[in-house]
């Protein structure tokens, strides 16, 4: 906030903080961006590993369960 005359001065640091809240939110941008392309490389190798098994999620079981492996669920 600038007082009601500013000086050059205060115009100044105005910039800078300013300036300075923009790289901050720049940079956790960045690291939310990283991090989620990262958690995306790790669970299409978990999917990839697991494909084979023919199960990927931890439902996917019950669905296979007629296929020759795996528990059945039982009603009730």
């Amino acid at each position: 906030m600038l007082p009601e005359r500013p000086t050059a001065a205060d115009l100044e640091a105005a910039y800078v903080r300013r300036g300075a809240e923009l790289v901050r939110c720049d940079a956790a941008r960045r690291l939310a961006v990283e991090t989620l392309e990262a958690e995306r490389v790790l669970i299409d190798a978990w999917a990839d590993r697991h494909d084979a098994a023919g199960t990927i999620l931890p439902g996917d079981w019950a669905k296979n369960a007629g296929s020759g492996g795996g528990r059945q669920i039982l009603p009730g």
